[in-house]
């Protein structure tokens, strides 16, 4: 991406495929497609729109290979097309008994990517999942657990099937994997407390390998499931404490609200951390906002510096709050004593 030349041959092969989409077929589409993903070329959302639309009508010819790149393609292309969801979607039915493991993982990865929810779609391709369980690999295996949480399609059978080859295959999983498979039996509701405890037992050995994003998924995880491990929620709220300038608003709303909802306060800490919402404050979406505010609330950090920022930046989007989170912001502020007339005013209006 920073060689001029090298950019300026793709620019060149993209406006070359523009001009000449018509004479593609299906696995010429799928692979052109795939290469322009690899190398995460979106300048624009012409390309993009223009094999779509030559995909769609050739969608009969694509195997289940090509609908696989094809699909994958599309989310590092940052291209989201309906009528080319729905189309694909239609085909990974029909054709689901002719994918392969990491195809099979790929496409549903890409439909939770871009949260496409097609329940018959889903039922098909968690069929033909629990028939290849033991074939997937172990960033295969996060995948497909990470793509039916993140699409609230919950099989009991399927994901018992799934976590026990996670359990089997848990030694050499890699960091991003961890956490997706955290994330996914949080976001399902799934209690399982020996895979946790193995999880988290992963991050722990390794911590320092894991990114800060991974590492307040696993947090959000913990204080949604209630696992509360003092050990491990210190370990990790230290490497995040080292690393804090590489957390964006919403890693460090996640990670507060896991601390404050598992009642894990460290008052040093807590200051640091302050410090990072105050540089980044323009940056915090509404939850996270009240978030963060209930956060220190109940872990009894109040700041008058920081409450006083939050609530000017509150007042900016109020409108885009939540009913749950207006509750959240005035607790937060008549717990802690701080008066911001304006914020009170419109939190009463409100």
């Amino acid at each position: 991406q920073n060689d001029v030349t090298a950019k300026a041959l793709v620019d060149d092969l993209a406006s070359l495929m523009a001009t000449q989409i018509n004479t593609f077929d299906a696995r010429g589409l799928a692979n052109s497609a795939w290469a322009f993903g690899k190398l995460k070329y979106s300048p624009n959302q012409k390309l993009p729109a223009l094999i779509a639309a030559a995909a769609i009508d050739k969608m009969e010819a694509f195997s289940a290979q090509n609908l696989s790149n094809l699909l994958w393609s599309f989310v590092y292309l940052h291209y989201r097309n309906e009528q080319l969801l729905t189309a694909v979607a239609k085909q990974v039915i029909q054709k689901v008994g002719e994918f392969k493991p990491q195809e099979l993982a790929n496409v549903v990865w890409a439909f939770a990517s871009m949260e496409h929810h097609d329940p018959q779609l889903m039922t098909a391709v968690g069929r033909r999942a629990l028939v290849m369980v033991d074939q997937f690999k172990e960033q295969e295996l996060s995948n497909v657990v990470w793509a039916f949480a993140k699409l609230h399609h919950y099989d009991e059978v399927l994901f018992m099937h799934l976590l026990g080859a996670v359990t089997a295959k848990l030694p050499h999983f890699l960091p991003q994997g961890v956490s997706n498979v955290a994330w996914a039996l949080a976001t399902a509701g799934h209690k399982d407390d020996g895979l946790f405890e193995q999880l988290l037992g992963h991050c722990l050995s390794d911590v320092s390998s894991y990114d800060v994003q991974g590492l307040s998924n696993i947090l959000w995880a913990c204080a949604t499931l209630g696992h509360k491990d003092t050990v491990f929620l210190s370990a990790v709220l230290q490497e995040c404490s080292c690393r804090i300038e590489r957390m964006s608003s919403q890693n460090l709303s996640n990670a507060l609200w896991a601390c404050a909802t598992l009642g894990h306060a460290d008052g040093r800490m807590l200051g640091t951390w302050a410090e990072a919402v105050l540089h980044k404050l323009d940056m915090f979406e509404p939850q996270g906002l009240t978030n963060t505010a209930w956060a220190f609330a109940k872990l009894g950090f109040s700041s008058p510096v920081l409450f006083e920022a939050m609530a000017e930046a509150a007042l900016s989007k109020l409108d885009m709050f939540t009913a749950q989170g207006l509750s959240n912001m005035a607790w937060a502020y008549a717990t802690v004593g701080h008066y911001n007339p304006v914020l009170a005013e419109q939190l009463v209006s409100q």
